[in-house]
């Protein structure tokens, strides 16, 4: 039984410094969504589209982290095997993007250009997002933690703040 509580206070001692600074990363991207603003009210369809880019980045981003949590976990890690997952990921999502946000530039704007934001944004999202999972991955085995508990929470945060920056820095107006 003690061993179920060492286990539990191991993840609630690993977490609340993640938590806490994720929490604090969260507020200043939300900071930067205030200021910005202005550039959605003045580009029609980018309020409509922006939470999916966001949703799908980190959903591609947190299924690559774990996958990647996975192969270190069973000691199968190979370069090739994580470059390959994060093409065919990255591919679907970009498919997926660039259709949705064909319908939403039909149904809001009539700007073809949100397509092109919308892809941009999340392939330059998901690839920020791939790079955060590597990093995350190795630095929380190096330091004695499961990447199972510090991938997914910094992975879905990061695909969160880069997508909502990239699109309104990229965005016109």
């Amino acid at each position: 039984m003690s061993s179920v509580w060492g286990g539990v206070l191991r993840i609630l001692r690993s977490m609340l410094v993640i938590a806490i600074i994720l929490a604090v990363w969260s507020s200043f991207t939300g900071s930067l969504l205030a200021k910005w603003e202005a550039k959605l009210e003045h580009n029609p369809g980018l309020a409509a589209l922006l939470p999916v880019l966001m949703a799908a980045a980190g959903a591609a981003a947190a299924s690559f982290g774990s996958r990647l949590s996975t192969y270190l976990h069973l000691g199968t890690f190979t370069i090739w095997a994580v470059l390959r997952d994060a093409l065919v990921q990255g591919s679907a999502l970009l498919l997926v993007i660039a259709g949705y946000a064909g319908l939403v530039t039909v149904a809001f704007s009539g700007r073809p250009s949100l397509i092109l934001l919308a892809v941009e944004s999340t392939g330059l999202t998901f690839l920020t997002s791939t790079l955060v999972a590597l990093g995350s991955a190795f630095t929380s085995v190096r330091l004695g933690m499961d990447p199972d508990d510090v991938v997914g929470p910094v992975v879905t945060t990061a695909a969160d703040s880069v997508g909502i920056i990239l699109t309104l820095i990229l965005a016109p107006g």
